[in-house]
């Protein structure tokens, strides 16, 4: 907390549950990713800086609710492999999963796109075969001294296709003595196929993206994705899946999204999975806790949504209202608990202000309209000047609007419509007053919040000052992708509504 003010970061509490020490580094558990994200801090200053204070060579820092998911991951692969006869597969696997060291088996690898995955099985001591279609440097191959390379003739493209020729040639070049092993870029993480057992190592050992990078042992730039819509879109479907189970981080997944995106956005298709209810009850349990620390009346407001009760509750409530689905919802939910919060809107330059006003007044919303701070013609200067990606600077404008208004009236809570931080980080007290981000306290996915409205609701992203931010700076568009997958990677978002909204923004930048 010292080292945060004194680098001038807001002030929050995280949630630390195991704290532990071993060969001079020191290792910190905390509930979940938000808490985490405060002792790191911004580009990892905070957590450096605790390091060097405290005399470790490191601090590391997880989040407890990633390992149980990550814990329930690899129980589910482990029972899968009940089903298989293949010993030596079997036994490598459950090694793995064990956190032993296994026993070497043999396995095709398809694809030199994977390299990485032969990087991995060497790793613990096997041998790999490489099944590639490209060119491979004999430097490359000398990276990897313990993989045989196996160049066919296949199409690389589509990349479904791809993999079923592959998959073919290994199936005729094995021969019937057993039952082969691949590893490579599947859709399913497990699945016996075709006398074949095929394997999509990162879902399946629940190797995150980060992991999985470090196996590559020599930078090999290969076409296969880069060449054509449909392989494009096959990388961008995987990405997505790995977003939503927690195998790769948004800034990461931003970045491939980015630049793989097909020119037709119709041929991605993503499969909705459902969101994991441990973690939001998990989730929800974390914000009640917090809640009634912080505040019995913010406890009780959060019970009567989720209970549906309208037990009376004494709060004197603003709530952000910005017109879009998420604040909307706050709105209706809070009416159902029987309190009567007031609404406020911050009329900033890019808000179609009669707009507002009309929606708010067919939901019979009266509206508090304030006028922006000064700080906000500087803000338009630096859009427009490329120099930033606006929403973090415009989200903290409007909220230090709203909250110097509450300040001022004597409000004893804000409710925003924020998706994120989910649990116990979307509830803090700052000078007397409770912030609230409301869907995310309650780990209420964004479908969710569009089924409580009950309308039809087109689903976008951003304003017209976003769309000025696309045109003038070359990587806007990547840092509004990776707001989304911040939201996908939490399940506030499921793969379906991540790919639409994505879809907005690519949309908004092809009619600039």
């Amino acid at each position: 907390m010292e080292i945060r003010e004194e680098i001038g970061m807001e002030p929050r509490v995280p949630s630390i549950t195991r704290v532990s020490q071993k060969n001079g580094s020191l290792y910190i558990e905390c509930e979940d990713r938000a808490d985490k994200s405060i002792i790191i801090g911004t580009g990892g200053w905070v957590v450096g800086k605790l390091a060097s204070r405290l005399g470790y060579k490191e601090v590391k820092v997880d989040s407890r609710l990633d390992n149980i998911i990550k814990t329930k991951m690899l129980m589910e692969s482990n029972k899968r492999l009940d089903d298989l006869d293949d010993y030596d597969f079997v036994q490598f696997s459950k090694a793995m999963i064990h956190g032993r060291q296994p026993y070497p088996m043999m396995s095709y690898v398809l694809g030199e796109e994977n390299l990485w995955i032969c990087g991995f099985l060497e790793h613990y001591g096997c041998r790999p075969k490489l099944v590639h279609t490209e060119f491979i440097h004999d430097n490359v191959k000398r990276a990897y001294n313990n993989t045989d390379f196996l160049r066919v003739d296949c199409d690389l493209s589509p990349y479904r296709d791809r993999l079923h020729e592959m998959v073919g040639y290994v199936l005729t070049e094995h021969g019937s003595d057993n039952t082969p092993v691949m590893m490579g870029l599947f859709e399913k993480s497990l699945e016996q196929k075709n006398d074949a057992i095929l394997v999509e190592p990162m879902m399946f050992y629940c190797m995150d993206h980060w992991r999985a990078k470090r196996f590559s042992k020599k930078r090999f730039k290969t076409n296969v994705f880069s060449g054509t819509d449909m392989n494009r879109a096959y990388m961008v479907e995987r990405v997505l899946n790995w977003s939503f189970l927690g195998l790769i981080e948004p800034t990461d997944a931003a970045r491939i999204v980015h630049s793989h995106w097909p020119n037709d956005s119709e041929i991605i298709k993503v499969e909705k999975r459902e969101i994991d209810q441990f973690s939001r009850s998990f989730r929800v349990g974390n914000s009640l806790r917090r809640a009634k620390e912080i505040s019995q009346e913010a406890y009780a407001l959060l019970k009567n949504i989720l209970t549906g009760s309208s037990d009376h509750v004494n709060l004197k409530t603003l709530v952000a209202w910005s017109g879009g689905i998420d604040s909307t919802a706050c709105i209706r939910m809070i009416d159902e608990t029987g309190l009567s919060p007031d609404l406020i809107t911050v009329m900033m330059p890019h808000i179609d202000k009669e707009e507002v006003r009309a929606k708010a007044n067919d939901w019979e919303l009266d509206l508090i309209e304030l006028d922006p701070p000064p700080a906000v013609s500087e803000l338009y200067d630096e859009v427009e000047n490329g120099n930033i990606h606006p929403c973090g600077k415009c989200s903290s404008l409007m909220e230090n609007t709203v909250k110097e208004y509450a300040l001022e009236n004597e409000y004893e809570a804000i409710v925003f419509g924020d998706l994120l931080s989910v649990g116990s980080q979307s509830i803090y007290e700052e000078e007397g007053i409770l912030h609230l981000n409301l869907p995310a306290a309650l780990s209420m996915p964004k479908r969710e919040l569009i089924q409580r409205l009950d309308e039809e609701l087109k689903v976008g992203f951003g304003c017209p000052l976003v769309n000025i931010a696309h045109e003038r700076r070359r990587d806007a568009q990547r840092i509004s992708v990776q707001r989304v997958l911040r939201e996908l990677r939490a399940q506030m978002l499921d793969q379906e509504l991540a790919l639409e909204i994505i879809r907005d923004i690519k949309s908004q930048a092809e009619n600039i």
